[in-house]
Formats: structure tokens, C-alpha cells, sequence
């Protein structure tokens, strides 16, 4: 890749995917082929439906209503046996998608909940090759405080934080 020439090895290729789509394991045997890693931000929504999507109720997917569709993945990213990030439902503290504290009914204990329906079922599924990445925003005034919305260290495989510049 031209990029490389220009910055060296690429380790991580990350892309985005909704609840709509399905698993896709040519994408991940791509980036195998090139030596990265796959990263995923999966989204519990359908992407060009906006905020109000109540399907997509944290309390749905804790309550098992997703559970085929997260086992389907869990079992796809374990029968590609390598690390896979996977950036469930990010930005949690931010009021900008379905899924985020306080909108479509949503708290952070539903966050939590949700959290660990999918943890589980990675688990469940023996998906040991998947990190879960807890993926906040920045805190500033007006965003849901991050201890409102961790899962806690033993069901966190990673962190990541995204930071925008709003000036």
C-alpha cells in the first residue's frame, strides 16, 4: 500500500458494522492476508435510521432478544482464530446514537447489562480470540459520567477513547 511506503506497517484495519449486517469473514481474511488485525465498531442500529430506534433498546439486547445474531458473530470471529477487536456499541456517554445513556430509554445499567449479554456469549461460544473494547467518549459537561457505564476490568479487554474537537 502506497500509505505504508509513506508511515510503515499498518497493524489494525477498523471499519464499522450495523445490526443489519451479517458476519463477514472475507473482510477479516483480507486484513489476515495483509498482517493486521481487524477491528470492528459494532453497532447495535441500523445506521442510516437516526437515534430513535427502539428495536435496538439496550434492554432488548440484554433481555436476549439479539441473542442468535451475537452468537452468529461470536462464532464467526472464533472460527477465524485470530485476534479480532471487537468496539461494541461505543460512545456510550454521548447522546448520539440508539444505544447511548439516555436515549431511547436507556441507563447505564442497561448499558451494563447489554455489555454483558455479549460478553457472555463470546464466552459461551469460546471466542477467546476477541477483545472487547470499551470505547467511551471524552467526559465533558452534559456526558454520562464513565463509572455510569463500565462493565468493570474483568469483562473490559480493552479500552479506547474517542475525542473530537468541538471548536
Amino acid at each position: 500500500l502506497k500509505l505504508e511506503q509513506l508511515i510503515g506497517k499498518i497493524e489494525v484495519v477498523h471499519w464499522f458494522a450495523d445490526w443489519t449486517a451479517e458476519f463477514d469473514a472475507g473482510r477479516l481474511q483480507n486484513v489476515k492476508q495483509h498482517g493486521a488485525i481487524p477491528m470492528i465498531t459494532w453497532e447495535p442500529w441500523h445506521w442510516d435510521g437516526g437515534n430513535n430506534q427502539p428495536d435496538f433498546q439496550l434492554s432488548r439486547i440484554a433481555a436476549g432478544e439479539y441473542d442468535e445474531y451475537i452468537r452468529s458473530w461470536a462464532r464467526g470471529s472464533k472460527a477465524f482464530k485470530r485476534r479480532v477487536y471487537l468496539r461494541f456499541a461505543h460512545e456510550m456517554n454521548y447522546g448520539r446514537y440508539p444505544w447511548a445513556v439516555g436515549v431511547n430509554g436507556n441507563t447505564g445499567a442497561d448499558y451494563i447489562a447489554a455489555w454483558n449479554r455479549v460478553y457472555d456469549i463470546f464466552v459461551e461460544e469460546k471466542a477467546w480470540n476477541v477483545s472487547l473494547v470499551w470505547s467511551p467518549g471524552i467526559e465533558y459537561e452534559g456526558t454520562t459520567p464513565y463509572e455510569d457505564a463500565y462493565p468493570g476490568a474483568e469483562r473490559v479487554d480493552m479500552v479506547g477513547l474517542s475525542g473530537y474537537n468541538g471548536g
